[in-house]
């Protein structure tokens, strides 16, 4: 696999705001954003098990958008790099994107003004927004957030609060199949997401097992980021910044991390669900 290493970012063309805003995005998001050229932090969609990672990643991103064609309001649950929020942007929607991470917020709000992107970024959870949102909204997107959410009523309440009557939500996520020990595992339970939705007053509009289309993102991860291992080191080491010592660790346990996850959907243990919700 090719190395897809950052262009605005790599060593020598990161700098001033971009490269700070960078060196201080939490691990993993410092690093994978680094090595990789792409807006997004979630799996890809792969048209074929050999594209590359950016456009998987903006293809996963712009099927949510898809699902959602014509909301003039939504919120991006779980915002990250802001890649999908700029997507939403172009729709002429009014968007607001939120993330309890206020580094990535950050570095999301920085990349939208560069692109001339209308996004309203906040950094909160979303328990903090629906207790304080404004107005109810047309439309919500949430892309791999459910493993912050150990009870999922609890989120599809809060997605219940800022959606107003017939609005859409989007969900896609990493689930489990067989059992599991939720203390070990952040993910939940395939079908789960979809009785907890409906608990909370969502009809299930469409539902896609998309396993096998994301699968090739972990490969692409962990060939790029060995292969971008030497780069990565020298970048956040520079001008004062990280020892090398503490960075080669976090390449390598993110790695390992890809690698364990790897095995998990070679051995049919995790999935990847897609749906599509209507709030009652």
């Amino acid at each position: 696999m090719r190395n897809h290493l950052v262009r605005e970012d790599r060593p020598g063309a990161a700098t001033g705001e971009t490269a700070a805003l960078l060196r201080a995005l939490g691990q993993p998001l410092h690093i994978l954003k680094f090595a990789f050229r792409s807006g997004h932090y979630h799996f890809g969609l792969f048209a074929r098990p050999d594209g590359g990672l950016a456009a998987a990643q903006e293809r996963m991103a712009a099927a949510a958008v898809a699902c959602i064609t014509g909301a003039t309001s939504v919120v991006d649950i779980g915002c990250g790099l802001g890649g999908t929020s700029m997507l939403l942007a172009r729709t002429g929607a009014d968007v607001v994107a939120i993330d309890p991470c206020a580094d990535a917020v950050d570095y999301a709000r920085h990349t939208a003004r560069a692109r001339g992107a209308s996004v309203r970024f906040a950094a909160c959870t979303l328990q903090r927004f629906a207790a304080g949102a404004p107005t109810h909204f047309e439309a919500a997107v949430a892309i791999e957030v459910l493993q912050h959410f150990p009870a999922l009523d609890e989120f599809f309440a809060r997605c219940a609060e800022v959606l107003c009557p017939g609005g859409r939500l989007v969900v896609h996520d990493v689930c489990v199949d067989g059992e599991f020990d939720p203390a070990i595992v952040p993910y939940h339970a395939r079908h789960r997401a979809a009785a907890a939705a409906q608990e909370r007053g969502f009809t299930l509009e469409s539902y896609a097992d998309r396993t096998r289309e994301v699968e090739p993102t972990l490969a692409c991860l962990h060939a790029g980021l060995g292969a971008g291992r030497a780069a990565a080191i020298e970048f956040f080491t520079v001008d004062g910044g990280r020892d090398a010592a503490s960075v080669a660790a976090d390449l390598d346990q993110i790695r390992a991390h890809v690698g364990g996850m790897q095995r998990a959907f070679t051995d049919g243990y995790l999935g990847y669900e897609m749906l599509v919700f209507r709030r009652r």
